[in-house]
């Protein structure tokens, strides 16, 4: 779960002695959870303090559950959240589904509900940091952005700190890119004077441990990634 470890969680529960039993269990797994007792302040915290995830129980004072979950996937649709309900409610889950919660659980939840949402949102956040390269002869090359690593079919490409930060910079602005810039984006200077030899010989030795052609260059042009998915 470490992962979760760096996400900010805003847990937005209006009965206390529920939501102090479940802070101090969420606090295990999140780098910092925020809580909030009606709707309409948990609307206000979550524009301030900008959360990864967000956990609501559907019946609260001010703004329910289905009205916050409507307000917050208005400003972010990529935003996980979580409803939870005691009742099982067949109209209530559609509305959620069509507003694009991720999970919804019965209340009170149980270890293993949670333990089911905490995995789903392992699951969520690392899909989004995996960027898939190329697919060469059935072989699939990823970039984990979180971990700065890259993989083929599962397996680490070792790469040094310059090739990391040469094709982290290739990957960002995925438009030709000159010496200077390279130089600037790798080297981190842009004082000194850039040495060509030295940069064309980082490029030729990233290249190496990459498909063929996955840099090309156009001259006049500069650099940048073929991508074959």
């Amino acid at each position: 779960m470490n992962i979760l470890n760096q996400k900010k969680l805003l847990y937005v529960e209006d009965e206390k002695i529920i939501r102090d039993q479940y802070l101090k269990y969420f606090e295990n797994f999140f780098q910092e959870v925020i809580t909030a007792d009606d709707g309409e302040e948990g609307l206000s915290l979550y524009y301030e303090i900008n959360p990864d995830v967000v956990i609501l129980d559907i019946n609260m004072p001010k703004l329910n559950g289905l009205e916050l979950s409507k307000k917050i996937k208005e400003s972010n649709k990529e935003i996980p959240i979580i409803l939870i309900s005691a009742h099982d409610d067949k109209e209530t889950l559609t509305s959620a589904i069509e507003i694009g919660v991720l999970l919804f659980l019965d209340k009170p939840l149980q270890r293993r509900s949670i333990k089911k949402m905490l995995e789903k949102l392992v699951s969520r956040f690392e899909s989004k940091n995996i960027v898939p390269l190329w697919n060469v002869n059935n072989l699939l090359y990823t970039f984990n952005n979180l971990q700065s690593k890259l993989y083929c079919e599962g397996k680490e490409i070792k790469l040094t700190r310059n090739e990391t930060l040469l094709l982290e910079l290739l990957m960002e602005v995925n438009i030709k890119i000159m010496y200077q810039e390279i130089y600037e984006g790798v080297w981190k200077n842009k004082n000194k004077e850039y040495c060509e030899s030295t940069i064309k010989s980082l490029i030729n030795t990233l290249r190496k441990k990459l498909p063929e052609n996955a840099i090309e260059n156009e001259y006049g042009m500069g650099y940048s990634i073929k991508y074959n998915l």
